[in-house]
């Protein structure tokens, strides 16, 4: 964040105006250079650290979403093999019988559909 500059609700940095300021930011404003003490070595957490605790929280949550994945998968098919009645009037897909062409590898095209007769 800027020293000098807010950054307005969804718009460009602008200076804040003297009376606007707080009494801190006003007194703040007259000194020459402004050095804040450093934070505290416990309130630091390394990067090294984060970016582990991240990983293995995406991890967790990628984990439990796969397990909830699979158990739905497993109810739903429990439900359709209890629900599921033999029926014999029901054929397999692959018994329909075909239906054949007088010429099965020729296509009818306009060219050879209605030649005249010599």
């Amino acid at each position: 964040p800027s020293k000098i500059f807010h950054k307005m609700e969804g718009g460009p940095w602008v200076r804040i105006a003297f009376h606007e300021k707080n009494a801190l930011e006003r007194e703040i404003v007259t000194y020459d250079s402004v050095q804040f003490p450093p934070r505290p070595i416990e309130a630091e957490v390394p990067h090294w650290v984060k970016k582990t605790q991240l990983a293995s929280q995406r991890e967790r949550i990628r984990h439990r979403n796969r397990q909830e994945r699979a158990n739905r998968r497993k109810k739903t098919i429990a439900n359709t093999n209890t629900n599921a009645k033999p029926n014999s009037n029901t054929k397999p897909n692959n018994t329909r019988k075909r239906t054949q062409s007088s010429s099965p590898n020729k296509r009818r095209t306009r060219s050879n559909a209605a030649q005249p007769v010599k």
